[in-house]
């Protein structure tokens, strides 16, 4: 399951009496981390609505050139030292 802004905004904790967080400091942590998540979430959206759209400019995708494609492993190419 894919966690969303949603749901980091509305995380709950139990709150102890003693050695507990602060209760606000946790809070506007959760709320600037949602935002940054949602603003991520959106450039990733538009970063791939782009590439959608340049590759059907250049016809990358119908094609089968070798920018669309992914290797076949992600340390094809790499050496162990």
């Amino acid at each position: 399951m894919r966690i969303t802004p949603m749901d980091i905004r509305q995380q709950q904790f139990t709150v102890r009496m003693f050695r507990g967080f602060d209760v606000q400091e946790v809070d506007t942590f959760l709320e600037d981390l949602a935002g940054d998540y949602e603003a991520m979430l959106k450039e990733n959206t538009l970063l791939k609505e782009h590439l959608q759209a340049s590759e059907e400019r250049t016809g990358a995708s119908s094609s089968g050139s070798a920018c669309s494609r992914r290797p076949s492993s992600p340390r094809s190419g790499w050496s162990r030292r």
